[in-house]
């Protein structure tokens, strides 16, 4: 097994970054997903379900978000299942659980639990700047409304707003930091 990996690191020079790249990613979406929580303004679709089941289930939104990607993966495997790869798994399961750790150590400062306005707008533009980075990571990496939720303008702006940003990331941030380009 050893000499398999040593292989494909041989095969792919670029590999480990890829790999660090694609961590990387899911250590940082799971914070910015929070910073947006907290903003007040709404999440991006995904989450705002997630968010909206976690309240009317009592599950947490981390736990949320397993289940509903394990159950929206199921016809995937049946379907397409040669789509079904590494990072799908990972997503799966790595990023509920980050999303939790981010929550329960981020609710024990107060200003993330009363936030002023500014820093609402602060969170926000913040986190969605760096969760559009983190995006870019993970694609670049190339490694595979309801229940009382809040939709708000944030959700519209994440769902409609994110491709240039990430446009911009993927060409001048990602893709040379992996690939030294």
């Amino acid at each position: 097994m050893i000499e398999r990996i040593r292989k494909k690191f041989r095969r792919d020079p670029i590999l480990l970054r890829r790999i660090i790249a694609f961590v990387a990613a899911f250590v940082i979406m799971g914070c910015t997903i929070n910073l947006i929580k907290f903003s007040i303004f709404g999440t991006d679709p995904f989450t705002c379900l997630c968010i909206g089941l976690s309240k009317v289930s009592g599950v947490s939104t981390g736990n949320c978000m397993m289940i509903f990607s394990a159950v929206a993966i199921i016809p995937m495997l049946v379907i397409a299942r040669k789509y079904v790869q590494l990072g799908t798994v990972a997503y799966l399961f790595l990023l509920g659980p980050l999303v939790d750790l981010y929550d329960m150590f981020l609710v024990h400062f107060q200003i993330f639990l009363e936030p002023t306005l500014a820093m609402r707008i602060l969170f926000f533009t913040v986190g969605t700047l760096i969760g559009c980075l983190a995006a870019s990571l993970y694609m670049c990496a190339k490694i595979g409304f309801i229940c009382g939720s809040i939709v708000g303008i944030g959700t519209f702006i994440l769902a409609f707003g994110m491709g240039p940003i990430l446009s911009f990331y993927n060409e001048n941030v990602s893709k040379p930091l992996i690939y030294g380009r």
